[in-house]
């Protein structure tokens, strides 16, 4: 399906960074060669704390990539647009945010 999709852009091979794979889906044995095989991309695992500080243990996870991700992208348009920029000086309060989002659903 996702070769279908880079297909219909003209993007079938064609993406020197690869994919980055997120999700509980992304957990999975051997989804890293499999995508590499279907995609003839390079593939990776995204985990949100990559750029991150502090207490991060909890949310170092492919299944909190995308939302920490979206908050992180927000964050920063948002910043842009009043010429603050760098979201990284916002980390903490979305680490903080994340935690209390995600605390219910981790043990």
């Amino acid at each position: 399906m996702i070769r279908d999709e880079l297909r219909k852009i003209n993007r079938d091979a064609m993406l020197p960074a690869g994919v980055v794979l997120v999700g509980g889906g992304a957990k999975q044995k051997g989804i890293i060669e499999l995508a590499k095989e279907t995609l003839h991309l390079p593939a990776q695992i995204g985990k949100p704390t990559q750029e991150m500080t502090g207490m991060v243990d909890n949310i170092d996870d492919p299944g909190y990539a995308a939302g920490i991700g979206l908050s992180l992208w927000s964050l920063e348009a948002k910043n842009d647009r009043r010429g603050i920029g760098n979201a990284s000086r916002k980390v903490g309060n979305i680490i903080d945010r994340a935690k209390g989002i995600f605390k219910n659903f981790v043990p």
